[in-house]
């Protein structure tokens, strides 16, 4: 929630007077947020609160210490959840403080909190205290107990993953004889003093024990053994991750648990178990029992029979999990020993996946849960190598299981209810899928294709995206499209990886004849291998737009036979049809003269807009515009290149002008080889309706571009002269002519790199059109040496007249602020601020300010501070206290430490952000990453290159990169990360699924980073680059890699 949703909550939260269960978990309670919170408890509107649960919340030590002061007021709160929240053990005793008026709290939950110590005397503050619950903290020595500390009512003890070590008799009285629940798994039972297993022997009223992970092998088996003989009340026990490969080992231990009369749940999951003896006369009974992941012997799985039909005798729910164990089971469905097991009954969970069950037997398995178990509510069966044709008759069965809640994946399945009859057409495209996978077959991802089927068919838009339609069930989902014969009036395909499968199917989906269609791919990368006939394109009938934008090609090789293929497909057109009015392509170097020419004929009447961008343009194709195209409105060949070979097509370009006198909107930036340009401006000055002109990066006399500047163009808003480097003087004659012509109605003005310096540069003219340009949106000077005096007059002009300014760029500009505060009250004035480009200038003690002055901009989607100077005498203070013990104490370092704190808040559209070339350093960096995990969590580029940033500060960044799903672009060169690059990239690839750019040059990088590479090499997924220069460890690193189909730049033994 934002913090204006928190706002209102707890406003209607005042006049919630009987509330006693809030729970707010999952949301990012920042400062201010936990400040209106604790007003609210202050004015004792939810006295009566009897459980909060805040969990993983990114609450900060400065929200804990608002929360603790409320707290008090709490006085019948009974359960306080705080898990996960990264406040460390400084806000503990606080919290313990703020806590001392809930003399009713019975459990305290402060799971991963980041604790390397835990205070024990809480026992004696909250003396009804029964459940503490402190797993994954990084305890490292709790011998300095006072065993005095500990009440004899606890019940529940959970400190599972933590590392300490104990002597015995503190022990003793960490664990209470009154406890009931006790887990200490992942703790390794051979460091601690010997006695920790006769001391668990002695509590007499332990129910559930679990002692997961920790290193109990054969050699444990007699004291493991004596331990539960006397624990009577044992109900359920978790020996899961240790290594019982000793038969005698288990069966010791199934003995004496058989004898106790209330044990029902056992869990043994990756104990490297082969064979087990449950006993003939009277098998153990248990309702839970999780075998998996242990390679079960065949005298082992005949012995399952006698004990699957004692649990069929018990009248509770039961759970049976056998996952990855039992690879013979043609022998077991033949010889009816199965049969014990599918008919149980009350069987409610039951997870067989991972066996290599095979169709037939699947289909009889099915058939009998279908038939008999009539409780069942989950049901794992994926990786069985089951083939498409068993799946559509599967999901009879599985629709017909009327208690069914989870099919492979527990993933809001249960929000789920089947409909017989409407789902079952849903799910009708079953008998396309190849193989069972519990990331597609599963009731959440089935219903959300279902869904994603349903609001395309309705809109007519079909919409394809990696978020949308995964590449990794897209097949499937074609299918089904194709298999209903749904029609379409629109293609859009975009972010996501295609192949040549993909293409095929897309050429077989059906369009409207009486809809005006369009096509559109863009940011798309496809896998393309043979050189087979593509039909794509061919049903695409009635297109009015075509935009193919941005598409590489794996491998690049094929990419010409990709743009014959498609290209010629769109040249069927008649004179029946409405024709294309909109054509947008991008085709690189690749020769499609022939049939880009005869699709731009065939639509020669009806084109109006046509844009090449980043790509090579023949003169065939400037001879067909000419010749063909009248009636054009647009034309942009934006960043390409004019090939022209004779010296008569010399004129191609000023004659296509000529003869489209209406044209708006002409984008010539950046494109090269355009020959006599001056000429090509003395056309463009004849078109009386031109709306938009960009010439950005081209060589011209200023006085043609003052000649287009008249009254007679008063509808020109857009004028883009970047990097033309036309001086001082021409500039100056620029801005007079807009003066003189009054052409107020400018929204774009780019002045980029266009050699303006501070001594011949008119600031006073150009804040005088400012002044008058009341529409402008996008405004830019970069790279101009104009210095502070003509910066400062500009950032004071800007918030005047120009409220509306969307795009501010001021970088490179010789600007020294100092204490200067008008870059700062300027941001703050404009509302509206989209992207800002203020790098590489001179901010020192400013920057802390202008850092801050950007919180709370909703609409800030672009930040980039690169290369910005702090104070010097600060910053080496700053540095040298990076591994001190004690905090800063000078008054201006910790301002800059308490501004980064602050900053970042409530820029929740950030998608681009650069701070590269700043000394931050750790301290710093983990302050930054803290507060970018809160609220920037859409950024798609992320730049941090020299930022002295080192493994000191690494999990902070990890944290970081799992919070931004939609990461395309990651640059952290010049970095100290050592051997941390391993695990950069694999949270990369287990979080950022969109990751397409990686930088980590002169990182000091290890070898160890192959294995995050190796990851990379799982299909699909859209990398295309990883940089890794100048790493020197990475020497002849690449023959240690694979299936690598992404480009890897290092360094080979030659430099």
């Amino acid at each position: 929630m934002t913090e204006r949703e928190f706002e209102i909550l707890f406003n209607w939260l005042r006049v919630c007077n009987n509330l006693n269960h809030l729970n707010l978990s999952d949301n990012s309670l920042n400062d201010s947020s936990m400040e209106q919170y604790r007003s609210l408890l202050e004015k004792k509107n939810l006295n009566k609160l009897k459980c909060l649960s805040l969990k993983k919340c990114m609450i900060t030590k400065t929200g804990m210490n608002s929360l603790s002061k409320a707290l008090s007021y709490l006085n019948d709160l009974r359960i306080i959840q705080l898990d996960n929240n990264d406040f460390g053990n400084d806000t503990l005793r606080n919290l313990y403080n703020g806590l001392k008026g809930c003399t009713q709290l019975e459990e305290i939950s402060l799971k991963g909190s980041q604790l390397i110590s835990f205070d024990f005397q809480l026992y004696k503050l909250f003396g009804n205290l029964k459940r503490v619950f402190a797993c994954n903290n990084c305890f490292i020595d709790l011998s300095w107990i006072d065993p005095e500390s500990f009440p004899n009512e606890s019940t529940h003890f959970s400190m599972a993953n933590i590392q300490m070590i104990l002597p015995k008799s503190v022990i003793n009285h960490i664990l209470p004889k009154t406890l009931i629940h006790l887990n200490i798994s992942g703790s390794d039972l051979d460091r601690w003093e010997s006695g920790i297993l006769e001391v668990i022997s002695e509590l007499t009223n332990l129910e559930y024990l679990k002692l997961k992970k920790c290193n109990l092998n054969k050699n444990s088996i007699e004291t493991v053994k004596n331990t539960f003989v006397r624990l009577e009340k044992l109900k359920s026990l978790d020996f899961s991750n240790n290594n019982l490969g000793n038969e005698s080992f288990l069966n010791s231990i199934l003995t004496v648990l058989n004898e106790k009369k209330h044990f029902s749940e056992l869990f043994v999951n990756g104990c490297c178990i082969l064979d087990i003896n449950f006993g003939d006369d009277s098998p153990i009974k248990l309702s839970t029992f999780d075998l998996s992941n242990n390679k079960l012997s065949e005298t082992t799985v005949r012995n399952l029979a006698n004990f699957w039909l004692e649990m069929n005798k018990l009248e509770k729910k039961v759970e049976f999990y056998m996952s990855n164990c039992v690879n013979h089971w043609n022998g077991l469905l033949q010889s009816c020993q199965l049969t014990n097991l599918l008919e149980i009954k009350n069987l409610a969970v039951l997870d067989i996946s991972s066996n290599g069950i095979g169709k037939t037997n699947m289909e009889e398995i099915l058939r009998k849960c279908y038939l008999n178990l009539t409780n069942l509510t989950e049901i794992y069966i994926y990786n069985n190598k089951l083939e498409g044709n068993i799946l559509f008759k599967m999901i009879e069965y599985i629709l017909n299981m009327k208690k069914l809640q989870v099919l492979n994946s527990s993933k809001h399945s249960k929000h789920y209810n089947f409909k017989m009859g409407e789902d079952y057409f849903k799910f009708s495209f079953l008998e396309f899928i190849d193989d069972i996978d519990k990331d597609i077959f599963n009731l959440y991802r089935l219903f959300e294709i279902s869904m994603v089927i349903k609001n395309s068919v309705t809109s007519n838009i079909l919409t394809i995206t990696e978020n949308r339609t995964p590449s990794k069930y897209l097949k499937y989902y074609l299918n089904i499209l194709i298999f209903g014969k749904f029609q379409f009036s629109a293609l859009n395909i975009s972010q996501i990886v295609l192949d040549e499968q993909h293409l095929q199917l897309f050429s077989q989906i059906s369009f409207l004849n009486n809809m005006l269609n369009s096509l559109s791919i863009n940011e798309v990368t496809i896998r393309y291998t043979s050189q087979n006939r593509l039909n794509f394109g061919k049903n695409l009938k009635n297109l009015t737009l075509i935009r193919l934008l941005n598409i590489e090609f794996v491998p690049s090789e094929n990419e010409q036979h990709f743009w014959d293929q498609i290209l010629q497909n769109f040249t069927w057109n008649t004179n029946n049809c409405p024709g294309l009015n909109t054509l947008v392509i991008s085709f690189g170097e690749c020769n499609v003269s022939h049939h880009l020419s005869n699709i731009i004929k065939i639509n020669r009447v009806s084109l109006t807009a046509i844009c090449i961008e980043n790509s090579t343009i023949g003169c065939r194709i400037l001879r067909t515009i000419r010749k063909n195209c009248k009636n054009l409105l647009e034309l942009s060949l934006w960043h390409s290149k004019i090939n022209l070979i004779r010296g008569s097509d010399q004129t191609l370009l000023t004659n296509i002008f000529s003869f489209n006198q209406q044209l708006k909107y002409i984008e010539l930036g950046h494109c090269t080889n355009i020959p006599h340009f001056n000429d090509t401006l003395q056309q463009i000055e004849k078109l009386e309706k031109l709306e938009k002109l960009g010439v950005r990066k081209q060589k011209f006399s200023i006085e043609r571009l003052l000649n287009i500047i008249r009254v007679e163009c008063q509808q020109l808003y857009m004028l883009d002269i970047a990097k033309c480097e036309l001086g001082d003087k021409s500039i100056n004659k620029f801005m007079r002519r807009i003066e003189e012509k009054n052409l107020f109605q400018m929204r774009q003005l780019t002045l980029r790199k266009n050699n303006l310096k501070r001594d011949g540069f008119d600031s006073d003219l150009l804040c005088k059109v400012l002044k008058r340009l009341c529409s402008l949106v996008i405004f830019s000077i970069t790279e101009n040496e104009i210095g502070d005096e003509h910066c400062l007059k500009i950032l004071e002009t800007l918030p005047i007249t120009c409220k509306n300014l969307r795009m501010l760029y001021m970088s490179d500009c010789k600007l020294s602020l100092k204490n200067d505060t008008k870059l700062v009250n300027c941001i703050k004035k404009l509302q509206h601020l989209q992207v800002a480009v203020l790098n590489e200038n001179k901010y020192e003690q400013t920057f802390c300010l202008v850092l801050e002055s950007f919180n709370g901009k909703l609409s800030l989607t672009t930040l980039k501070l690169g290369s910005v100077t702090f104070s010097d005498g600060d910053w080496e203070y700053l540095q040298l206290k990076e591994n001190h013990p004690s905090p800063p104490t000078r008054q201006s370092v910790k301002i800059i430490l308490e501004s980064f704190e602050k900053s970042f808040d409530r820029i929740f559209n950030l998608t681009h952000l650069d701070l590269s070339k700043n000394q931050f350093g750790d301290i710093i960096g983990k302050i930054l990453f803290q507060q970018l995990s809160k609220n920037t969590k859409l950024l798609q580029i992320l730049e941090f290159n020299d930022c002295q940033f080192t493994s000191l500060s690494i999990q902070y960044f990890i944290n970081l990169l799992k919070c931004l799903k939609e990461l395309k672009t990651l640059s952290i060169s010049k970095n100290s990360y050592g051997n941390c690059g391993h695990e950069i990239l694999s949270t990369l690839h287990a979080f950022c699924k969109n990751i397409t750019n990686i930088s980590m040059d002169n990182c000091n990088l290890e070898k160890s980073i192959c294995y995050g590479i190796i990851e990379f090499s799982e299909l699909p997924n859209k990398l295309k680059l990883v940089s890794l220069k100048d790493n020197p460890n990475l020497i002849n690193f690449i023959p240690y890699l694979a299936n690598i189909q992404f480009t890897i730049k290092y360094d080979n033994n030659d430099g």
